[in-house]
């Protein structure tokens, strides 16, 4: 895997690599991380197409879903239960 670059954001950290033919974007928080697989040629042939791709919403949204990976992973680790979980008396 070749890393071809990194696209600036405040957010979070960006890397793009070139893999087997496609382009792999890495976003990566603190904690969490995502990765956009494109194949070459389909929507893009050079960094300079990853960098029309990657758009300040496009970010956001990836920012919104680590907001949700956060959440789910909080909620695993403490045993949180959904509110639509019925709760059962415990029968001794």
């Amino acid at each position: 895997m070749r890393e071809l670059g990194q696209i600036e954001s405040k957010l979070c950290k960006i890397t793009v690599f070139n893999y087997n033919h496609k382009y792999i974007i890495k976003f990566e928080t603190r904690d969490y991380e995502q990765s956009y697989r494109i194949r070459e040629g389909s929507n893009a042939s050079s960094m300079a197409d990853i960098k029309r791709i990657i758009t300040e919403d496009f970010v956001l949204t990836v920012m919104g879903r680590f907001k949700d990976m956060n959440s789910d992973f909080v909620k695993a680790l403490t045993g949180a239960r959904d509110e639509d979980e019925d709760e059962f008396d415990m029968i001794l």
